[in-house]
């Protein structure tokens, strides 16, 4: 019994006395901003925050940009992450094994200084060890409103209350959140923007506060280069009190040759469709085929867009106008091209035709941006839907 009780006194001295450690005047706590990896999932960087304390012995990096990937239930996984449904968490890791593993992948990183006084700093790390107890530190991820960088300013949001002065809370930033996803992040990665470009709505056109830009590491780091915090004497003072470039890493890629960029191989894909139309035309054909092939093709695509604003909860797919050239009817339309059609049938592809202009308006007066490799795709299903409404 006397063994007992000594167990369960240690364990409880153990258990707060590790939630009570009191940071010493020696500490520091540093943002950390990690440029963009390889991967597409690492390809907008990552953020960290690191508590280093060497009075007692604490060099933790917190980070809440990790999800589970376990073997065999990779299905489970991409289904979550196709519903908009993918959780994320508050991970910790030393700074010796952070600083090694991004040596290995020859990422570059920086460190920010904040300049916080010591009882902000226990604020902050005891939000952090409460935040990665078991039943907080999991959260519904969203890529532009809820991530490893947008986390950071909520923490500080809380933690220092009316002492923080944010850079231009309430303004609008010059670009778009669009912009801001294609360049430089995109360059090298064409096709990945094509496809983004693709399954993004317009609610990404819009202009961010240059808070919202904050869910994009380095605009965070930026964010936090130009606010402010309030001192003891009521003064202002920068939010970041040293800046270090902590490891190099390789320098970031360049743009892919124009012949492996999605504007090519779509301008080639026109360019055979065009001859096989004027071949067509000289032949007396209808190429009932090749129409087929087409609209279901753009209707699959249609449709995935569909699902993607309308079966998901992804807050950033909604609203997509692409869906307008990309209908999800030509999937079922594609097996009623025939050469002797209906009025009804023809009268659905002279539709087609004036939604794919309408598309174009919407391009041109800025509702929503699409990426220029569009243009051959809809100039195709343009000429082709005009020429099934016409020769019949």
């Amino acid at each position: 019994m006397k063994i007992r009780l000594t167990l369960f006194f240690f364990l409880i001295f153990a258990f707060t006395g590790f939630a009570q450690v009191k940071l010493s005047p020696e500490s520091k706590i540093s943002l950390l901003t990690v440029a963009p990896g390889a991967e597409l999932y690492s390809a907008f960087g990552h953020t960290g925050v690191w508590i280093h304390d060497p009075i007692n012995g604490i060099s933790q990096v917190y980070n809440y940009g990790t999800f589970d990937f376990v073997q065999g239930k990779e299905m489970e996984f991409y289904t979550n992450f196709v519903k908009g449904r993918l959780i994320y968490r508050l991970d910790t890791e030393s700074f010796r094994r952070f600083d090694r593993v991004y040596h290995y992948y020859k990422r570059k990183y920086e460190s920010q200084e904040l300049n916080l006084s010591l009882g902000q700093k226990q604020k902050v790390y005891e939000f952090l060890l409460h935040n990665y107890q078991a039943e907080n530190r999991n959260y519904l991820y969203d890529f532009i409103y809820d991530n490893c960088a947008t986390r950071v300013v909520d923490m500080l949001d809380y933690v220092m209350r009316d002492s923080i002065r944010w850079y231009k809370e309430d303004e609008k930033a010059e670009v778009s959140i669009r912009s801001m996803l294609r360049e430089p992040y995109l360059v090298g990665r064409e096709w990945s923007g094509f496809g983004i470009d693709l399954i993004l709505g317009s609610v990404v056109d819009h202009h961010p506060t240059y808070e919202q830009q904050s869910f994009l590491p380095d605009y965070l780091a930026l964010y936090f280069d130009n606010s402010q915090v309030i001192n003891s004497h009521g003064e202002q003072e920068p939010l970041v009190q040293q800046k270090r470039l902590l490891y190099e890493g390789n320098p970031p890629p360049g743009p892919s040759p124009f012949y492996m960029n999605p504007g090519f191989a779509t301008f080639l894909l026109f360019l055979l469709v065009f001859l096989a139309t004027f071949s067509q035309w000289r032949k007396d054909k209808k190429g009932v085929w090749l129409d087929r092939l087409l609209f279901f093709l753009a209707g699959l695509a249609g449709l995935i867009l569909f699902l993607a604003w309308f079966a998901t909860e992804h807050t950033s797919t909604e609203w997509n106008y692409n869906i307008l050239w990309l209908f999800p009817l030509h999937i079922v339309m594609a097996f009623f091209i025939r050469t002797e059609m209906k009025n009804w049938q023809k009268s659905y592809f002279l539709l087609s035709a004036i939604l794919i202009g309408v598309a174009s308006l919407v391009w041109m007066f800025g509702v929503q941006s699409m990426n220029l490799a569009f243009i051959p795709l809809m100039a195709i299903l343009l000429m082709r839907s005009i020429l099934i409404y016409l020769r019949n």
